[in-house]
């Protein structure tokens, strides 16, 4: 089982991350977050935030990703699914087994998405997962509060300065 660290990227020590996974360059891995790969693999894209309390699991065997300037905030719970780029997974929001999430999407807080659901690209889930609607360039829109919120951490030396950090590079 192999961690992967990318240039720019910090993961809190006290964050828990096993098995295969790799954490995209200038992601941030907040503490209590948990990122776990028992048998297959997870790769989350650049500049990315995974945040406290928030869980990623993968329990099948292949691939699972998590997209590039996606945020998973706070006690969200993503199983075994795919998450397209600048997609926001809101707090408490829950993704099952086998989902396919589209690029630019919002799942809205408490959201649960039944198993093996796919969420078309720009669409913003709310309520009970059956009410939803599009938002074209919700994408841009995601994507840059996502990197606005890391310029700010990583500006401020937030995590740094309280948590130690997994050094860039593997570590088994």
């Amino acid at each position: 089982m192999v961690i992967v660290v990318e240039q720019g990227a910090q993961v809190c020590r006290n964050a828990t991350v096993t098995g295969n996974v790799v954490i995209g360059s200038g992601s941030l891995i907040h503490p209590t977050s948990v990122i776990s790969s028992p048998s297959g693999k997870i790769v989350i894209g650049s500049k990315s935030m995974v945040e406290e309390c928030a869980q990623i699991k993968n329990t099948g065997v292949g691939t699972m990703s998590i997209g590039s300037g996606t945020v998973c905030e706070v006690g969200c719970y993503i199983e075994s699914s795919s998450v397209g780029d600048g997609t926001i997974i809101q707090a408490k929001a829950r993704v099952n087994a086998g989902c396919v999430i589209g690029d630019g999407c919002v799942i809205g807080i408490c959201v649960e998405v039944p198993p093996n659901t796919i969420v078309p690209n720009h669409t913003v889930l709310f309520q009970d997962a059956s009410h939803s609607r599009t938002v074209t360039e919700l994408g841009k829109r995601n994507t840059k509060l996502c990197h606005d919120e890391i310029d700010f951490i990583t500006s401020k030396k937030l995590l740094e300065s309280n948590h130690r950090l997994y050094e860039v590079g593997k570590h088994e």
